[in-house]
C-alpha cells in the first residue's frame, strides 16, 4: 500500500505542480478588524493581480467603502461609494463583480495591478439550528459575528477571490483581548494591549481562499520534526488535548513517508461552537461533538490531515473530477483498513 502511494503521489505532485503553476496569483495584504457587539467587521484589502486576472469576486452584502486602482504605467482611478452600512443580515450568496481594469490599457505579460479595497459587513448568521449526525455533518455556515464566536468561511467570499486564480495572504487581525484568532499559513506577530490582540498571518502557499476563525481558545502546541502541531480547543481538556497531538505526529510521519514532505509548517486542531469537519491548508475545524466521538482520532482526523496533500495543496479542476477525495480515501480510510486486516 505504502509503495504505490508513494509512486502515485510523487507522479500526481509533480504534474499538480505543473498545473497550479499554469494559474496566475493574487497577493493580499489584509487588515481585519472585529467589533463583537456591532457583529461588524472592517477590511481594508491591499491586492496586487497579475495580468489574466479580469474580474474579482466580492461577497455582495459587504458595504464597499473604496476602491482604488493603480495601472503598472502610473495610471489610477479612485472610486468612493456611499460609505455606511446596513442592518446586520446573514452573508448574500451572489457575489459583486468587480473588474480589475476597466477601460484601462491591457497588461503586458508579467505586468500587475495595484488594488485597494476598504469595505465593511454585520453578519450573525445563526448556528443555533445546525445539526450533527452520521449521515449529516451541519447545515453551510458562511459567516457570523458574535459573542459565542467568529467564523468567515472562504466559500462566502468575505474576501475578494478570482476564477480560475490562486492567492497568497498576509492577514493582520484584530480581536478583542482573550481571544485567539487561526487562519492558514504561520502567525508571525502576536501584540496584545489595550485590550486588543493584534495577530498576523503570513501565507505563501497559494490557496484558493481563506477561512478564519477566532474564539476564547485554549492553546498548546509541540513540535514534530520542524512542523509545528497545535491544538485550539474551547475546554480544558489535557487528555484530549494529548490524543489529538500524538496522532497529529503520527499521521505526519505516517504520510511523509507515503507521500512525500508535508506541505506547509503547522497542522493545527481547531474546535468549533457549531458541527463542522471540515479541513483547510495546515488546518482542521471540528465541531465540539465530533471532536469527542471515540473513533474520530484514529480514522476521520488522519482523512483530514491526508488533504493537506490532497485538495488543500494539490488542488482540484472540478471539470474533470474530484480526484483528490478518491486519493484522501485511498490513502487514509482504505488504508487503515488494510492496516487492521488484510480481508
Amino acid at each position: 500500500m505504502i509503495r504505490r502511494a508513494t509512486i502515485l503521489g510523487v507522479s500526481l505532485l509533480a504534474a499538480a505542480a505543473a498545473a497550479a503553476g499554469d494559474l496566475p496569483v493574487i497577493r493580499h495584504d489584509v487588515q481585519v478588524r472585529f467589533d463583537l457587539p456591532s457583529h461588524r467587521v472592517d477590511v481594508t484589502d491591499h491586492l496586487t493581480v497579475p495580468a489574466g486576472v479580469d474580474t474579482l469576486l466580492l461577497n455582495a452584502g459587504v458595504a464597499l467603502q473604496s476602491l482604488s486602482r493603480r495601472h503598472p504605467d502610473g495610471s489610477g482611478e479612485q472610486q468612493e461609494p456611499a460609505a455606511g452600512i446596513g442592518e446586520t443580515a446573514p452573508p448574500d450568496t451572489a457575489t459583486i463583480r468587480l473588474p480589475v481594469n476597466p477601460g484601462g490599457n491591457p497588461l503586458a505579460a508579467g505586468e500587475e495591478m495595484q488594488l485597494t479595497l476598504a469595505y465593511a459587513a454585520r453578519w450573525a448568521e445563526s448556528t443555533a439550528d445546525v445539526a450533527f449526525s452520521r449521515e449529516n455533518v451541519g447545515r453551510e455556515i458562511q459567516a457570523t459575528i458574535a459573542d459565542e464566536g467568529i467564523y468567515l468561511a472562504a466559500s462566502s467570499y468575505w474576501l475578494p477571490l478570482a476564477d480560475k486564480a490562486l492567492h497568497t495572504y498576509r492577514l493582520k487581525v484584530v480581536t478583542p483581548a482573550g481571544w485567539e484568532p487561526l487562519t492558514q499559513g504561520e502567525r508571525t506577530q502576536r501584540l496584545e494591549k489595550d485590550g486588543l490582540l493584534t495577530t498576523v498571518w503570513e501565507s505563501d502557499a497559494p490557496s484558493d481562499g481563506l477561512t478564519l476563525i477566532a474564539n476564547r481558545y485554549l492553546v498548546t502546541e509541540r513540535d514534530f520534526d520542524g512542523v509545528l502541531g497545535a491544538t485550539y480547543f474551547l475546554e480544558d481538556e489535557p487528555a484530549l488535548v494529548e490524543t489529538y497531538l500524538e496522532r497529529t505526529g503520527a499521521y505526519l510521519e505516517m504520510y511523509r513517508a507515503m507521500i512525500g514532505p508535508y506541505p506547509f509548517t503547522r497542522f493545527t486542531t481547531v474546535e468549533n461552537w457549531f458541527p463542522t469537519g471540515y479541513g483547510m491548508p495546515g488546518w482542521t475545524l471540528l465541531g465540539g461533538q465530533v471532536l469527542r466521538l471515540p473513533f474520530i482520532p484514529t480514522t476521520s482526523f488522519g482523512h483530514e490531515i491526508a488533504h493537506n496533500w490532497w485538495g488543500n495543496s494539490i488542488f482540484v479542476d472540478v471539470e474533470r473530477g474530484n480526484w483528490c477525495e478518491g486519493l484522501t480515501v485511498y490513502c487514509a480510510d482504505y488504508h487503515y483498513k488494510e492496516l487492521e486486516s488484510p480481508a
